[in-house]
């Protein structure tokens, strides 16, 4: 039978009528802190030995250690290992050589050493470097030592003059100490302040009960086993140093944004940890962003190839339009720190004068950096023995001036950053950015997991029986994109790394490469990585505009020579099959006369007076309500 058919006037009346009646959305209402720009943003970048903060519009950003020292109450102050200084005036012999002075030391002593300067250090840290810097640096010293003396000098095109360690064995043997004019100034702590913070933290005499913490290395919460602690820490220096020298009442931090840099390759765990710490604080909103981006701001690079070469870690990264190329970014886990222990090992081989001078006392150590940026260097038309005077602080005593002579020992120790053998390090694990530890009751992002783990075990058996060319260079990445999304920053693990989940990201065309690396026994230079990097990029094209614009931001980029030293090496490091592409090779620093060290700084303050980033702000009382997920659809970074 033919149905009857349904008088539809009346449902379209209804649903007419329904309609008509229905409310409208009320319109959006935009937040007055927002509106106001970067008038009420603070930027703030937190690195493992500096911080860098200011307001969004300021000239002149605010630099500072990142360092708290807190009193020691329950147990007396540990005496410094090898702090017993000599009689004024006097010599102090050979008896007291630090263990890794010497070639053929021992491993167990070596790490004891070792120990002692990483555990004062990096206190909170469960530092897991430590194995990778127990093979003999000697070897690979020598090879620093053959490459420099057989390189000819710039200038001249001669070579270079061989110089006779004699000359500086008899006077650095026989050089004594002289007692130095005037008193020492230390921190005054006679009120028994429970906190003490920056540059006075580190101006506290050794004597005084006062426990150093540094809150970040290597880009990551310093934290171990206590990130509650950790965060206190954060919180307490940023809390101070906004309050002091940016005149901001910790009351109105209510009506300010602040904006956070952090590194290329990060942790869920460290971004949700800094949002905390911003919001705890009283921050009404606060962001995220990638210090690589920032500086291409800075410099007013559309597309680059960024190197970011910090106190105890190094990033490379290709940025291009303001994101990151998938799969070209790599983290090394070596930096300035490891600069200044291999520049006390050369000194100790020729018999420095400061005999005692040990990396696990602090004011060594601040001796040892301050001698570091002041001699080193890569320029090798400037060589030649040169006589040194420095002085060395005591907390129980007068202070004493030292002399020296020193030749091609403030080259071959930055040298290192080619050769990171010389610095004793090993091929390290690579790390995952995917931590469970974050959002493990995120359904939606755990399904994401369990695809791209599929893909990785998918790309691992398709790969196994051919290796790319393109990798056949040694690596010693501690962490590695491998793909769009942001999926994948781990390519290789251990046991000791296998509580992370190993994750790869759908880049199938360079699964075969990446998996090549995670076979490699030796670390490699940046020259290595920054080549590496920029080959894994899309195009032709691409890769030779990264060429031509490869930037060096960072403390270490100060260094005098290593942006020419770096643009050779980096054109030596690129296949045959390239050469078309290694015609325009360009290493850039000081552009438009900024500081490497504020480079990203001065684009986070440029990134936070641009419009669109009115859409990147995440709200307190919405980070409460609904956490990491808000942050991953606001912060323009990859999670």
């Amino acid at each position: 039978p033919t149905p009857t058919p349904t008088p539809t006037s009346n449902v379209t009346a209804t649903k007419a009528t329904k309609g008509h009646n229905k409310a409208k959305p009320p319109p959006t209402i935009e937040d007055p802190r927002v509106a106001r720009g970067a008038d009420n943003t603070i930027v703030i970048k937190p690195g493992s030995r500096t911080v860098v903060l200011s307001r969004a519009l300021d000239e002149a950003p605010v630099c500072e250690p990142h360092v708290i020292a807190r009193r020691i109450r329950t147990q007396p102050p540990k005496t410094p290992p090898q702090q017993q200084h000599p009689k004024d005036g006097g010599d102090s012999g050979d008896t007291q050589t630090t263990p890794l002075a010497v070639a053929g030391a021992s491993t167990k002593d070596a790490t004891h050493a070792l120990n002692d300067y990483e555990c004062d250090l990096d206190r909170q840290a469960d530092d897991g470097s430590l194995a990778a810097r127990q093979e003999p640096t000697w070897p690979y010293l020598d090879q620093c030592a053959r490459t420099v003396k057989s390189k000819a000098a710039r200038k001249t095109g001669s070579l270079r003059a061989p110089l006779p360690p004699s000359a500086l064995l008899n006077f650095n043997a026989q050089s004594k100490p002289q007692r130095a004019p005037g008193e020492e100034t230390w921190t005054d702590v006679t009120g028994c302040p429970d906190k003490v913070f920056a540059v006075d933290a580190l101006n506290i005499s050794p004597a005084e009960p006062y426990q150093l913490f540094w809150p970040v290395s290597k880009g990551d919460l310093n934290c171990g086993p206590n990130s509650t602690e950790t965060k206190a820490n954060l919180r307490a220096i940023w809390e101070h140093l906004i309050t002091t020298r940016l005149g901001i009442d910790s009351s109105s931090f209510n009506d300010y944004k602040l904006l956070i840099l952090v590194p290329t390759l990060h942790k869920r765990a460290a971004l949700c940890a800094y949002l905390d710490v911003a919001f705890e604080m009283g921050f009404g909103f606060a962001t995220l962003h990638e210090e690589s981006v920032t500086a291409t701001f800075a410099t007013g690079l559309s597309q680059a190839c960024v190197i970011d070469i910090g106190h105890t870690c190094t990033t490379v990264a290709c940025i291009e339009d303001g994101m990151t190329v998938p799969g070209t970014r790599i983290r090394l886990d070596y930096g300035g720190r490891d600069i200044v222990r291999c520049l006390l090992w050369l000194l100790k081989k020729i018999k420095f004068p400061y005999r005692e001078c040990s990396l696990g006392a602090r004011m060594d150590r601040e001796l040892l950096l301050e001698r570091k940026e002041a001699l080193c260097h890569l320029n090798l038309d400037d060589y030649g023995i040169q006589v040194q005077e420095f002085r060395v602080r005591r907390p129980n005593g007068a202070s004493l001036n030292y002399f020296m002579k020193l030749a091609d020992q403030v080259i071959l120790a930055p040298f290192g950053l080619f050769f990171p053998g010389a610095f004793g390090l090993s091929a390290p694990a690579a790390t995952s950015a995917f931590d469970d530890t974050v959002c493990s009751d995120d359904a939606l992002f755990e399904e994401e997991i369990r695809v791209l783990e599929h893909m990785f075990h998918t790309a691992k058996t398709s790969a196994t029986p051919a290796k790319s060319s393109a990798s056949s260079g040694p690596s010693a990445t501690s962490g590695m994109d491998t793909g769009p999304d942001g999926g994948a920053e781990g390519v290789g693990s251990t046991a000791a790394t296998n509580k992370r989940r190993r994750v790869s990201a759908p880049n199938l065309a360079n699964a075969a490469a990446v998996l090549d690396l995670e076979a490699c026994e030796f670390p490699v230079g940046i020259d290595q990585a920054v080549a590496h990097s920029i080959l894994r990029c899309g195009n032709d094209a691409t890769k030779k505009r990264m060429l031509s614009s490869i930037l060096l931001t960072g403390g270490v980029a100060c260094t005098p020579g290593l942006a020419s030293e770096l643009e050779q090496r980096v054109l030596w490091r690129i296949p045959r099959a390239y050469a078309s592409l290694a015609d325009q090779a360009e290493v850039l620093y000081r552009l438009r006369d900024l500081d490497p060290k504020l480079t990203t700084w001065r684009g986070g303050c440029i990134l936070a007076q641009l419009p669109s980033m009115k859409d990147c702000w995440v709200k307190r009382e919405d980070w409460q309500a609904h956490g990491p997920r808000v942050a991953r659809e606001k912060c323009p970074i990859a999670w």
